[in-house]
């Protein structure tokens, strides 16, 4: 309990002391509320910094510590970890993770700092639901509904509405090919059609990872601790059924795979 109580008010301090720093500049970004039934358990916050990338920053970004299973949770998701303060040189295109506790309804908050006039739109995208919420306006709420207690990349933020596509035949959807953008359907205003032909597949047994990549890109895997966000390994895969040993403690871990087609982050138990 000591242990736990004091890894809790470290993870508190730091963020006390980033917010401070980042609030001090005055910056462009959004935070973002979530609230689980009647209560907000957690925030996100995203910033725009130019001297700043998708890696982490030191002195601006901030790990997401994950906590009670009780307890909702949303962070950035980055090539090198999951973070609850996040600054970017710009925050179109940010992955947001979520993991659902025992509610299923849930809503976001989003809470703006001086957007304009570096950004002019705004959107949320839903990648569950498939729908794209304008989230521009300060205070502008949007709810939904989730039931799975694992690390999902639920969301997206994105600047401008992505381009129309037209959805594949059945037939087309057979045979895995590059993913298309992310799109909105000429016939429906305000809902975003995801297109995603899985090529890969993750799992893990004992400690060991394994990836079937059906297409045939090479890609690349990272590795994270569930807990402290912390990346443990980085490993190379091709085509087929690659075996990547981790030799890791037992506990929770965050696989994070990538090639030219496609990504997939996916939360796995090592025994």
């Amino acid at each position: 309990m000591k242990t736990t109580t004091i890894k809790s008010l470290l993870a508190v301090l730091a963020l006390i002391l980033v917010l401070s720093n980042v609030s001090a500049q005055n910056l462009v970004g959004t935070r973002i509320d979530l609230k689980q039934g009647s209560q907000t358990s957690d925030q996100l916050w995203l910033f725009s910094v130019s001297s700043c990338s998708r890696y982490y920053n030191k002195g601006w970004d901030e790990y997401k510590i994950f906590g009670s299973p009780a307890v909702a949770k949303i962070f950035a998701m980055e090539p090198d970890g999951n973070f609850q303060i996040d600054a970017t040189d710009n925050i179109n295109n940010s992955y947001i993770g979520f993991i659902a506790a025992k509610d299923s309804l849930y809503t976001l908050t989003f809470n703006h700092e001086n957007l304009a006039p570096e950004y002019q739109k705004l959107y949320l995208i839903d990648l569950v639901e498939n729908k794209l919420i304008d989230v521009y306006a300060d205070g502008t709420q949007y709810s939904f509904t989730a039931a799975n207690d694992t690390i999902v990349k639920r969301f997206k933020i994105v600047t401008s509405i992505p381009q129309t596509f037209t959805a594949p035949t059945a037939s087309e959807s057979a045979t895995p090919s590059r993913l298309p953008a992310v799109g909105v359907a000429s016939g429906g205003k305000g809902t975003a059609y995801i297109n995603e032909i899985k090529e890969i597949e993750v799992y893990s047994t004992q400690k060991t990872i394994v990836i079937k990549n059906r297409g045939t890109e090479h890609g690349k895997l990272s590795l994270y601790n569930a807990n402290s966000g912390v990346l443990v390994k980085n490993a190379n895969f091709e085509g087929g059924t690659t075996n990547i040993e981790t030799n890791q403690l037992a506990g929770a871990y965050v696989v994070y795979v990538v090639t030219q087609n496609e990504e997939l982050s996916k939360t796995v138990i090592l025994r």
